[in-house]
This record gives C-alpha cells, structure tokens and sequence, in this order.
C-alpha cells in the first residue's frame, strides 16, 4: 500500500517495517516502556526508517521525578528528562 501524495500515511511500526518515508512521527511511546529491550527494538526500527525527519512523542506514564530511575533501568546516568533524550541523542523542543 502506498501513501497518496499531499495525505499523512497513519500505520504502525509492524505494517512499515521495511519501508521508508521521508519523515516519521512515532507517538504513544510509553516512557515506562523504555527499559524494555522489545520496546527498544521497535523504537529503532521504527525510527530508522526515517529518511529526512524523525520527532518522537513519548507518553509521560512516570512520576515526574521518575527518569533517574528510568535511566538507572536502562543502565545510564542521569535525573531529567534532558538526560533522557541526551542518551538517546535526541534534544527537548
């Protein structure tokens, strides 16, 4: 299936596996979610198949004080949210 011109193709990221677009939103990611190797894999492959433009909107189901303990989860330092996209070389807009 391909996406009509000038219309945003709204899919998940098992259906787009293997394709490419020029630029990906991936939404609903659950924050609590991010220490899970699965949940990580799916944010790579969806994320990589982002030609020009990638924005990643992460659902905040943590307390908000709770991304130290994230990043300790995921086996990294930090005690903000800016630490948090900082491991994943990403930047808060």
């Amino acid at each position: 299936m391909e996406p009509e011109a000038g219309k945003v193709w709204l899919t998940n990221v098992y259906r787009f596996k293997g394709l490419e677009a020029k630029a990906v939103l991936l939404v609903d990611v659950e924050m609590s979610a991010l220490p899970n190797p699965f949940t990580r894999r799916l944010i790579y492959t969806g994320g990589s198949r982002a030609a020009a433009y990638l924005k990643l909107a992460l659902k905040e189901d943590i307390p908000k004080n709770g991304c130290g303990a994230l990043l300790s989860q995921m086996g990294a330092e930090g005690k903000n949210a800016r630490d948090l996209a900082a491991f994943w070389d990403m930047e808060i807009k």
